[in-house]
C-alpha cells in the first residue's frame, strides 16, 4: 500500500508543478501579445497531463476488472 500512496503523491506534485509552469508561461506569453503560442502552450500542458494520468487510469480499470472478475 505504501508504494501506491507514494506514487499517488508524486503524481499530484508532478501535476501541480506542471500546472504552475504552464500557467506562468501562459500569463507571460499572453502579456507579451503572443496569444496563439500561449494557447498552444496551454494545450501542450493539457496533453502532457493527460498522458501522465493515463497509466494510472488504466491501472484503476484493471483493478476494478479484477475485483469484479469482468471479461
Amino acid at each position: 500500500m505504501g508504494g501506491y500512496l507514494n506514487n499517488g503523491v508524486n503524481l499530484i506534485f508532478q501535476l501541480a508543478a506542471l500546472g504552475i509552469v504552464v500557467s506562468i508561461l501562459y500569463s507571460y506569453l499572453k502579456q507579451t501579445g503572443r496569444d496563439e503560442i500561449a494557447y498552444l502552450t496551454l494545450l501542450a500542458g493539457l496533453a502532457v497531463a493527460v498522458i501522465t494520468v493515463l497509466p494510472v487510469i488504466n491501472r484503476l480499470f484493471l483493478e476494478v476488472k479484477s475485483v469484479f472478475q469482468l471479461y
